[in-house]
Order: structure tokens, then sequence, then C-alpha cells
């Protein structure tokens, strides 16, 4: 069963994690994480901007990108978790890659490529590659083409080879092109 709310850091860190917080602690979680060690869930906000930030990606970009992506996908799964992950047919080119895009990146570099596999999401990939040229990102695009060429399917998802995970992972994070994308565009992301 779900938690009814969102445990705040110190909770967290106090009650999952069974570290107890003294001042020096507290002192440099809160230098190192960048937000204040306390009970109020909206501090998780502050460590994402500034872990992202840490990563080298704008710390408006995925703030700018994860509220429109949960919109999408909860409009994709009618609100059921459980239910399979699809662009909707009445979407926009960019609703479509926003949401394509992002989890294909995402799957594949949690988990390599036979992760898109493994995680049912493979039906999204004509829908990425469109996405990443939408974005202009031509070598993503081309990475992800070369990897469907390849023969990589549900049956035989060790056809992911070391080239394509290095070409992959030198490519630059897509997420400044979404946020950019949805700058851009905000008729096609009301709400």
């Amino acid at each position: 069963m779900a938690p009814e709310h969102t445990p705040g850091l110190r909770s967290f860190i106090e009650q999952n994690l069974g570290i107890t917080l003294d001042s020096e602690l507290v002192g440099r979680l809160e230098k190192g994480l960048g937000t204040t060690i306390d009970d109020d869930p909206a501090r998780w906000r502050d460590v994402e901007r500034n872990l992202a930030a840490a990563a080298g990606e704008e710390p408006d970009d995925s703030a700018t990108v994860q509220p429109v992506l949960e919109q999408l996908l909860d409009e994709a799964s009618n609100g059921q978790p459980s239910a399979p992950l699809v662009c909707l047919p009445h979407w926009t080119p960019g609703q479509r890659a926003i949401v394509a895009t992002r989890v294909i990146q995402g799957e594949i570099d949690n988990g390599g490529a036979p992760a898109v596999f493994y995680n049912a999401v493979d039906s999204l990939l004509p829908d990425a590659i469109d996405g990443f040229r939408l974005l202009g990102l031509e070598e993503h695009a081309d990475a992800l083409a070369d990897l469907v060429a390849s023969g990589l399917s549900e049956d035989s998802p060790d056809r992911a080879d070391d080239a394509f995970h290095e070409a992959w992972f030198s490519l630059p994070d897509a997420e400044p092109d979404r946020a950019a994308y949805i700058r851009a565009h905000p008729e096609e992301f009301p709400g």
C-alpha cells in the first residue's frame, strides 16, 4: 500500500535509512543537498534540482519536462498504473516526442537497450526515433534506428552490442531539448 503522504527528508533519513541526525550531520547534508533538512516534502524538489545541476543539467529542464510527462502518462494510462505504455493517437507529434524519448532514454540509461523489451516499452521505439528527430537530435534518432535495424527484439535482447551502448552513452542528454521544445510550444502542453 502506498504511503498517504510523501515523507520529508528528515523522516526519510531517520526512519527509512536509520541514520541519527545530529546538528553537524544536518549541516553537512544541507550543504551537500542544497536544501533544508526538515519534514517539508517540497524539499525533494530542491534535491532533484540540485542533483540535476550537479550532473550538468539546467535545473529548470527537469522541472519543465516532468509535470508534462506525468500529465501525458496519466492520460495514456487512464489512471491505471498497470496499463501498457502507449502514445495516444490524438497526441501531437510534440507530445509523442516528449513521452517516447523520455521513456526510451530512461530505459536505456538505466538498464541498457534490453530494458526496452524487458519493461515492454518497445512499442515506443518508432515514436522515439521520430521524436528525437523532431527535437533536432539526429544522432539519438540514428542510434535508435540502427538498434532497431540490428534485429533487437524481445526474443533477442542481447543483440544490443557494446558499440550501440558506447555510442548511446556518448550522446548528450536530451532533457534540455525536451524542455526547450515544451517552452517553445506551450499550446501543445496546456495545464
